[in-house]
């Protein structure tokens, strides 16, 4: 029995001694995060920059120096946008004709780009957890530059584009692929039809179909079908009267906004 209790005794003992030195780990562990963050933020108040160096720039000796080789790129890329001659896409392919790669020499796409365009770094503004520094970097664009750009991004994210109707847009599958066959408008007025490649495996997208010849192929597959008469009266006066219901909306939303301006101007005339 005493061996029982002086075993019982050292696991609680070993499980005290456990404890107080996770505690003390843990209480380390936050120490050194807090003293860690708080030695990066004092970098980046005076003007360092603690993580690697965007594109463009390299690291050297604690230091962040403008890449002879590529900071080039980055200048043109704000400069080409900013001109609002060329889409994100079209400098993407501009800059890849003009040398412009990957240290893994692959090319930057338009998704890439578009985040250069917003990375204040560039201009000598630092951004860390939602915080701005100024670095001690030199610059590689100029704040005005960096602000037109970004006036243009903002603005061109809240464009709606414009949804051009298409018949037969959404209906139709490729023969050759099973994808679905989409449509754009050629030479400002013709309607062309071709095959969307989702999955990348096609040729056929190359290969476009007159709207005009698509219509009278299409005559043939719905020619047969008939539709009640009935069913088709039924429809346009349902249609005849959402429509009558529809201004009679307005119609009362006119006189009630009219009734309450006369009740504005009396109430105004009275004072």
């Amino acid at each position: 029995m005493d061996n029982v209790s002086k075993k019982m005794g050292t696991f609680h003992d070993n499980a005290l001694l456990f404890n107080v030195e996770s505690g003390m780990a843990n209480q380390y562990i936050l120490d050194l995060s807090k003293n860690v963050k708080r030695g990066i933020r004092a970098k980046l108040e005076k003007g360092g920059w603690p993580n690697l160096a965007p594109i463009g720039y390299l690291n050297k000796n604690s230091k962040i120096i403008i890449d002879k080789a590529r900071g080039k790129y980055i200048t043109k890329i704000f400069e080409l946008y900013c001109t609002g001659k060329y889409s994100v896409k079209e400098v993407s392919n501009i800059l890849f004709t003009e040398g412009f790669r990957s240290r893994a020499g692959k090319k930057y796409h338009k998704s890439k780009i578009h985040k250069m365009l917003s990375v204040s770094f560039y201009c000598g503004i630092m951004e860390k957890d939602g915080q701005l520094y100024e670095g001690n970097h030199e610059p590689l664009i100029s704040k005005l530059l960096f602000d037109e750009v970004q006036e243009m991004l903002n603005k061109k994210a809240h464009v709606k584009k414009q949804v051009i109707p298409f018949a037969f847009r959404g209906i139709l599958k490729c023969a050759n692929c099973g994808c679905q066959l989409t449509a754009t408008k050629k030479k400002g007025r013709l309607t062309y039809y071709y095959c969307t490649n989702g999955k990348g495996l096609c040729s056929e997208h190359k290969a476009y179909l007159k709207e005009e010849y698509l219509s009278k192929a299409l005559s043939f597959v719905f020619e047969p079908l008939l539709f009640d008469e009935k069913i088709v009266n039924l429809v346009y006066r349902a249609k005849l009267q959402e429509q009558k219901q529809g201004s009679s909306y307005l119609e009362e939303s006119i006189v009630s906004l009219r009734s309450r301006l006369k009740k504005l101007d009396e109430r105004k005339n009275a004072f």
